[in-house]
């Protein structure tokens, strides 16, 4: 394959004969088909055709199997350059694409690339796109380690959206957001009910943060032991936490201390620990 500039040759010649169907139902919808195609790879050599042929009469979804195929090496050597000039083809008719081209672009540190291709992932204006990518805008909006990029209404808008799809960074951050007044006036009582939705979800964050709220009275009155409970759970299962969470402990009486012990022991018990998500992840189904 040859990117994009193969397939505008071969779309003059291809509209020239039948569609080959390589034994694919063709009752499906050209998004199933495309994805029969990828998923049989292994076993149909001649799935890579059909998705050739599908990407030369301009079918959006092949153009975006077969960058998942480039990406991961199914089936075809693995090129990432290849893959990316598929995504972006397609970028702005298939979500998932979009999302895609974005990972590739960011892991690459081409930042501001990346975030065009977010903003097509989510759904633009809409809203109505991948949750991972507006938690990416999120990130990217409130620094990412470049502070020309900083933008903490912009963050909270994305964060806001992906915390409506229950996901727990974003729900996390909105209340960070609203504890500390960062895109957002400060609410604590708002931000207090964001965190401890996150903290049930285990995100380690907010988790902390309820143990600062509890500790220095931020919005609620002052209290040792679920403070402590709250820094426990938090370095549980986040090293970053951990020194802190000590430090903390070792200022309480002992009763203080045994009593946030037990509470963060009942705490952990009475709550499954999801799996974690990953934001950078291929996508490689269109939903």
């Amino acid at each position: 394959m040859e990117g994009s500039s193969f397939f505008k040759k071969a779309a003059a010649l291809t509209a020239l004969i039948p569609a080959l169907s390589f034994g694919f139902d063709s009752n499906l919808s050209p998004a199933a088909r495309t994805e029969a195609a990828f998923v049989s790879v292994g076993s149909r050599p001649e799935s890579i055709a059909y998705l050739e042929e599908q990407a030369a009469r301009n079918n959006p979804y092949a153009y975006f199997y077969l960058g998942v195929a480039l990406e991961l090496g199914r089936g075809v050597h693995k090129n990432h350059e290849m893959a990316l000039e598929h995504y972006r083809v397609v970028a702005e008719k298939v979500k998932e694409a979009a999302f895609n081209a974005a990972r590739l672009h960011y892991r690459a540190g081409r930042t501001d690339e990346a975030l065009s291709y977010f903003v097509l992932a989510a759904g633009g204006e809409k809203v109505d796109g991948n949750e991972r990518a507006m938690v990416m805008l999120g990130r990217i909006y409130e620094s990412d380690g470049n502070p020309t990029n900083r933008n903490y209404i912009a963050a909270a808008r994305w964060y806001e959206a992906a915390a409506r799809r229950r996901d727990p960074v974003a729900v996390g951050k909105m209340g960070e957001f609203l504890l500390y007044g960062l895109g957002r006036q400060i609410n604590t009582r708002d931000a207090k009910i964001y965190l401890e939705r996150a903290a049930d979800m285990w995100n380690p964050e907010s988790q902390y943060l309820l143990g600062e709220m509890f500790s220095k009275g931020m919005g609620v009155p002052v209290n040792k032991t679920e403070a402590g409970k709250w820094f426990l759970v938090a370095a549980s299962h986040s090293a970053d936490y951990q020194k802190r969470s000590k430090n903390y402990l070792s200022g309480l009486s002992p009763m203080e201390s045994g009593s946030a012990q037990r509470m963060a022991e009942l705490w952990i018990s009475a709550h499954a620990k999801p799996s974690p998500i990953d934001y950078l992840g291929i996508i490689d189904r269109i939903r």
